[in-house]
């Protein structure tokens, strides 16, 4: 039995919340891949990881202000970058019956793992609606030229991603859930202890 279970896939899906779930419903220690991005992002080197370290200089209003396509291809850099970090964290710290979530779980990465993959995305209108509810994201925004365009095109950058991993995730033929809001974690949760065949 493969007793780690990796949850990919972009903001707003619903990942933590699953994997808190599931995790208590199982047993299994959660890690979750954001908790070491500010870490790792003060480690970043101009040279070599050079979108990271952007994201450590530059405001966020400025940075979710810039084309959504370039915003794009960052974020998927981002990860690249980041990818060796987590890497070496996670060698410390695997262990059997844990959950690993996180978006820097890309598809092309995850081959070599160990353990039960699957990704989850949100619908555009499940994104829209639940980061309408984080009051934090438009504080992030606040100083920007105008903070609604700069909050549209963050949230373009995050549908866009969304298909990205959809698609990477498809040909790479990893089960993807698509979060639309219709089914509860509880339900979700138990499509997916079916499907994995994990049990407590």
């Amino acid at each position: 039995m493969k007793n780690i279970i990796y949850i990919g896939g972009s903001p707003c899906a619903g990942k933590s919340t699953l994997s808190e779930y599931l995790g208590n419903k199982l047993g299994y220690k959660v890690i979750r891949l954001d908790d070491y991005m500010d870490e790792h992002v003060k480690e970043a080197d101009e040279n070599q990881q050079p979108v990271m370290y952007k994201w450590k200089t530059r405001p966020w209003h400025e940075l979710f202000s810039r084309p959504v396509d370039l915003q794009v291809e960052e974020e998927i850099e981002f990860y690249h970058e980041q990818w060796p970090f987590l890497i070496e964290r996670l060698k410390c710290e695997v262990n059997e019956k844990m959950i690993i979530e996180g978006c820097a779980l890309l598809p092309a990465f995850v081959g070599d793992l160990h353990g039960h993959v699957f990704y989850m995305v949100p619908s555009e209108d499940f994104q829209r609606e639940k980061y309408a509810e984080r009051t934090w994201a438009f504080g992030l925004l606040k100083d920007a030229d105008d903070p609604k365009d700069a909050f549209n095109k963050w949230m373009e950058r995050d549908i866009n991603f969304a298909s990205y991993v959809k698609r990477q995730a498809e040909e790479y033929d990893y089960k993807v859930y698509v979060i639309d809001g219709n089914k509860s974690v509880e339900e979700i949760g138990r499509l997916i202890t079916e499907e994995l065949q994990v049990k407590s």
